[in-house]
């Protein structure tokens, strides 16, 4: 069990081991950060203005270290209970640079969007 002050240790070398991530994030304009979602599993947050997105190794949680990455996965969630599973879902199996992060990011942004549009139809 981690005591206070080893997880914050922890989520600050996480967040270091992802700082090229968060940095391309932020410069195409998501509000990013480092998270778990629960049992230490990892993901990097992106808070929306309704809902979230989630981004994990494609098909699995992120690992701690991003030298162990494989890909990119990118979730949707409409609020903070994930256990049900993204509600849009993208991901690239082989490309884990920031850059395909943030191509996957908008991708699931439109998906989003062409959902909504759908369901006011």
């Amino acid at each position: 069990m981690f005591s206070r002050a080893d997880y914050e240790a922890e989520m600050a070398r996480g967040a270091e081991s992802y700082r090229d991530v968060l940095s391309a994030l932020e410069k195409a304009g998501h509000r990013a950060a480092f998270t778990q979602t629960g049992g230490m599993c990892a993901a990097i947050e992106v808070r929306l203005e309704r809902g979230h997105l989630l981004a994990t190794d494609a098909g699995e949680e992120l690992p701690w270290t991003r030298s162990a990455q494989v890909g990119w996965g990118v979730g949707y969630y409409r609020d903070d209970d994930v256990s049900d599973g993204p509600i849009e879902y993208v991901e690239n199996e082989e490309d884990c640079t920031p850059e395909a992060l943030v191509v996957l990011v908008q991708a699931c942004l439109t998906e989003v969007a062409a959902r909504r549009n759908a369901s006011l139809n």
